[in-house]
């Protein structure tokens, strides 16, 4: 079901050359300025569409970092750059800048953040109370485990 964009939760793709090598990025934000008037750019290539929606002569280029760039120069070159996310490239000779991996600001931010809500014992029911099925015991339950001042959702 769906691609591998979709299978792997991914919101942007590495764009390669023909052998291989890194030369641009498509995220989801390449496509916020879609609408009817313009659909027709979808049937163009991924580069003719990147270089027509970037407004310039080419595409931009990809921020990168290779599998030994320090982790706190890529969080810099993240925030310096004002970028999403950075490819991992290779060092050695031959995959230099072929693409080995994706770091994004999501990433980081899951990483450090100190609550995981997949572990969180009231998942199930946040997750029900969104799609409006929940038991009214439940719910009770779920707003007495909140924190004071929290929302809990329109019940």
């Amino acid at each position: 079901m769906g691609g591998k964009w979709f299978d792997w939760s991914l919101s942007a793709l590495p764009v390669v050359d023909a052998k291989g090598e890194l030369v641009g990025n498509l995220s989801g934000s390449d496509m916020r300025n879609m609408t009817k008037d313009n659909l027709d750019d979808l049937l163009l290539s991924v580069e003719d569409f990147l270089w027509k929606i970037n407004g310039k002569s080419k595409m931009r280029t990809p921020v990168t970092v290779t599998l030994d760039t320090p982790f706190l120069e890529a969080i810099e070159k993240i925030m310096g750059n004002s970028v999403h996310r950075l490819w991992v490239t290779g060092t050695g000779k031959g995959d230099k800048n072929k693409v080995k991996g994706v770091l994004s600001l999501t990433d980081i931010i899951y990483k450090f953040s100190t609550f995981d809500l997949s572990r969180h014992p009231m998942r199930d029911i946040t997750e029900r109370l969104a799609r409006g099925v929940v038991l009214s015991d439940e719910y009770a339950e779920y707003k007495a485990a909140a924190p004071p001042g929290t929302s809990t959702g329109p019940y």
